[in-house]
């Protein structure tokens, strides 16, 4: 899910277009107008961001549901109020993404431009990842649990899920998912790699640092 703030100049075969003549402003993801370059980093923080909380979210999910190994409960328990936060922030963190680009798509639609399908493939990432969080936080609430919604902490431990068979498919969904958002984001991380390696290009070096490479 690619937040890089700058974008490829029509026509210009890999140049980047970087920053636009004024050194405050720079091109949006989209091309519709320029952008601070405070508001440019505040974009790739929020990217950054949302990077470590899935990697945080998958790997204290890998721990806290293996039992095949044995571990005393409160690890376990811990595991799991880390895995659900983590995965509660960076849902919030992509609803705010999803409704910059989705302001982006607006403006692009009133200007009659149709955006790119590398931009329609980061937005559909988006709403995955984004779903991919909100699917538990919707099943554990069932059941007169409402402060599972608002709570920051579970109010249930990993064990005690609501048992209906609505949250089990909600439940059941959430792990499919996780597995087809594994693959999209391999899909994005060769993406990225390929602009490094292949086409040579400061498409990475942006993501992380905004300014020209040296």
């Amino acid at each position: 899910m690619s937040l890089d703030p700058r974008i490829y100049s029509p026509g210009s075969k890999g140049q980047i277009s970087g920053m636009s003549q004024s050194s405050d402003s720079w091109t949006d993801a989209f091309g519709v107008g320029e952008i601070t370059r405070r508001k440019a980093l505040a974009i790739r923080l929020l990217h950054w961001s949302v990077v470590v909380l899935f990697i945080v979210a998958f790997a204290t999910a890998y721990k806290a549901f293996d039992f095949h190994t044995s571990m005393p409960v409160w690890v376990r328990d811990a595991l799991f109020a880390a895995h659900r936060l983590s995965g509660m922030l960076a849902g919030l963190l992509l609803l705010i993404w999803l409704l910059v680009r989705l302001s982006a798509f607006i403006r692009l639609a009133r200007e009659r431009v149709r955006p790119k399908i590398l931009d329609l493939f980061h937005f559909g990432l988006g709403i995955a990842c984004f779903i991919l969080p909100v699917l538990p936080w919707i099943a554990r609430s069932q059941d007169g649990r409402t402060a599972e919604l608002y709570s920051l902490l579970p109010t249930y431990n990993s064990m005690s899920p609501p048992t209906t068979n609505f949250v089990y498919k909600l439940l059941a969904e959430h792990r499919d998912l996780a597995d087809i958002v594994l693959i999209l984001l391999g899909i994005h991380i060769a993406g990225a790699l390929f602009h490094r390696f292949v086409l040579k290009d400061r498409v990475m070096w942006s993501m992380w640092f905004g300014g020209k490479s040296g």
